[in-house]
């Protein structure tokens, strides 16, 4: 009995360490194996959009933490950093609005223009990239990061916003990407999407004018995807369908395929 009373005292102490070591930052609502990963288009210094995939791995108040980095261009990953991909970010607290700001301790080289030759003998052409030591965000609510200075402080009107994403997902369905509508009927699961126009979309509007010939016409489409929550016009909280790549892109019959 003695043995049992000891043993139940041991599991309680380890217990109630590890929630006073392991309090999240509430901005980061992963558990302590998960990654949050928010990704955007960021107009760089050299003024060429990028898309950036910054996935953060939490850790007690006050402690360093870990961060993964790709930016992507032309779907080329351009440039992963950090020790080993990865590398430290930190958190400072105290900002207006509850905000968090963070420092993301890394050192990007500059990268001259050149031309990359794929396995099957495609040549992609690579944008040069204006290097830079260490990239600041702030946080917006739980699901945004707005790039910023090192005090924290963004530009106005900008558009240098990564949206913490959902873990990704095989979308099949119906893309309507015409001037006036951007939606995608997801075949599967009979719900209808408002398209973001973050990563793939340009390609998709591109592949759109080229196979459809009617007006709002749906065409196939079968994504790697994501959902993001962002503000409307009004304000609004509402869910996006962010396609991430291309798996095949048709017309809605078996002709005039592009893949």
């Amino acid at each position: 009995m003695k043995k049992i009373v000891i043993l139940f005292l041991l599991l309680t102490a380890c217990s109630q360490a590890k929630k006073e070591n392991g309090t999240p930052f509430s901005v980061f609502n992963v558990t302590e194996d998960e990654w949050g990963v928010y990704e955007g288009r960021i107009t760089n210094k050299d003024g060429k959009v990028d898309n950036y995939e910054l996935s953060l791995k939490q850790a007690s108040v006050g402690v360093d933490s870990y961060f993964k980095l790709n930016i992507f261009r032309n779907n080329y990953s351009l440039v992963v950093y950090g020790l080993g991909n990865q590398g430290n970010y930190s958190v400072s607290y105290g900002l207006p609005n509850h905000e968090q700001g963070l420092t993301i301790n890394c050192h990007i080289e500059s990268i001259k223009d050149k031309v990359i030759t794929k396995e099957d003998g495609k040549k992609i052409n690579i944008l040069g990239y204006e290097g830079l030591d260490n990239l600041y965000f702030k946080t917006e609510g739980t699901e945004k990061l707005i790039l910023t200075n090192s005090s924290f402080r963004s530009e106005p009107n900008t558009d240098n916003v990564l949206h913490k994403r959902s873990n990704l997902f095989t979308a099949e369905g119906y893309v309507t990407a015409d001037s006036v509508t951007s939606e995608f009927f997801e075949r599967n699961t009979m719900e209808k999407w408002n398209l973001s126009k973050l990563m793939a979309y340009d390609s998709i509007k591109g592949m759109y004018q080229k196979l459809a010939t009617e007006s709002n016409e749906g065409v196939y489409l079968k994504a790697l995807a994501y959902s993001i929550l962002d503000s409307d016009s009004t304000g609004q909280s509402r869910k996006l369908l962010v396609i991430k790549s291309i798996l095949k892109m048709e017309k809605s019959s078996r002709f005039n395929r592009i893949e």
